[in-house]
């Protein structure tokens, strides 16, 4: 027996249940997503409570960076 025959040995492979094998990937990738946004929205908010949310003034942000920080501008439009 050779190494590749190793590689795909297994109860799967006896059983013939491949579209089994497929569900089983499938729900793994669903549970490793969910577990991704979750986490993703628990860091979101413990950031939110640390730094008080949004740190940017609106008007800040249409005049942009340079010209609300600095007081310079790049190009007079």
């Amino acid at each position: 027996m050779d190494n590749k025959d190793l590689l795909w040995d297994g109860p799967l492979k006896e059983s013939g249940d491949r579209i089994g094998q497929l569900f089983v990937q499938f729900e793994s990738v669903l549970v490793v997503g969910l577990f991704t946004l979750i986490g993703t929205v628990v860091v979101y908010y413990i950031a939110v409570a640390i730094t008080g949310g949004r740190r940017v003034i609106e008007d800040e942000e249409v005049a942009g960076l340079d010209e609300s920080v600095h007081g310079e501008y790049g190009f007079n439009l």
